[in-house]
């Protein structure tokens, strides 16, 4: 968002100030709350890698060569998974989609998703189980333990 041609570097509302700083291309590395921990975004290119708040880091991101984000790893070894990362996984077992997904599968790492989306993974995955090898029954337990419904 751009205020006059400006990237703010204060704004205060509703009684709480955020305070930001940019890189030399535009790109937000930092902000805070009011009184609380400083967020730091690690960047590379244009991309965003990962956040680091209060010294912890919250998040970090999984990128194709061209820089697009195909997942992003939350603190607690958590991921939001777009469904054309599922789609990708069960066509081929040497990208870095199958290796998300067998994280998933493995149980490392849990995946956050709403109720369609759950929905629409399921439908994804039945259809193109066979590509990743599956039966029917491992597609299914993979669905039910590797959720976290929000």
């Amino acid at each position: 968002m751009r205020f006059g041609g400006t990237l703010p570097t204060t704004l205060t509302a509703g009684g709480t100030t955020v305070q930001y700083r940019y890189s030399a291309e535009g790109q937000r590395t930092y902000k805070k709350e009011g009184t609380g921990n400083p967020e730091y975004d690690v960047l590379d290119g244009s991309a965003t890698l990962a956040v680091v708040d209060g010294g912890s880091l919250q998040f970090w991101n999984v990128l194709t060569p061209s820089g697009e984000t195909i997942c992003r790893h939350l603190a607690a070894a958590d991921a939001d998974l777009d469904t054309n990362v599922l789609v990708a996984a069960t066509r081929s077992r040497r990208g870095a989609s199958w290796r998300i997904l067998d994280l998933v599968r493995r149980g490392e790492v849990q995946m956050h998703v709403t109720v369609p989306l759950v929905l629409e993974h399921q439908e994804v995955l039945l259809r193109n189980r066979q590509g990743a090898g599956w039966s029917r029954r491992e597609t299914v337990t993979f669905l039910s333990r590797s959720k976290k419904v929000r």
